[in-house]
């Protein structure tokens, strides 16, 4: 990680510092709003309210979970299946007051039950250690354009920089699953 530190700010020095350019586009932009009229506080709050609502929106678009936790139709136990938001939600209702309170025989686990076993060569395999190639290869296969934890980097910087930052990385990987 300590030559990868060095490599980007290399990068930084010959593509001009980053966080002055960062710095001075900021205070242009404060300057032009600055010297933009004054726009009324009525107006002002609408847009505020606006821009929140858009926000909210785009967070929920943005994590997939756009109108997908919702159920849209549930069969009760007569085998009747509901589609409205109040039907349904009195299906659900009666079907937790009548499991409240009641007792629900469990069959007894078979003894006679047939578990399937593994061979020594599977076995062998699934407790087998991780490789540098397995490390390497997991990052290969990871999805494009998605960061796998809290730093932001994408699996697309990992491959690109492998040749810096590749020996740490599989390094810390390798000793995570090992201690």
């Amino acid at each position: 990680m300590k030559k990868a530190k060095v490599e980007l700010k290399e990068i930084n020095k010959s593509k001009g510092n980053l966080h002055s350019a960062i710095e001075a586009a900021r205070n242009e932009l404060l300057d032009f709003q600055l010297a933009m009229p004054h726009i009324p506080s009525e107006q002002r709050a609408n847009l505020q309210d606006h821009l929140k609502k858009e926000e909210v929106f785009l967070r929920q678009k943005s994590r997939g979970r756009w109108n997908t936790n919702k159920i849209i139709m549930l069969t009760d136990s007569e085998r009747v299946t509901h589609t409205t938001h109040e039907i349904i939600f009195d299906v659900a209702v009666d079907y937790c007051q009548s499991m409240i309170g009641s007792s629900v025989s469990v069959d007894a686990f078979p003894v006679e039950l047939a578990v399937p076993k593994i061979l020594d060569d599977q076995r062998d395999m699934l407790e087998a250690s991780f490789t540098k190639l397995d490390v390497f290869n997991t990052f290969k296969h990871m999805a494009k354009h998605k960061c796998p934890g809290p730093d932001g980097l994408t699996a697309e910087f990992y491959l690109a920089t492998w040749d810096i930052i590749g020996v740490d990385v599989t390094r810390g990987i390798l000793s995570f699953f090992s201690s």
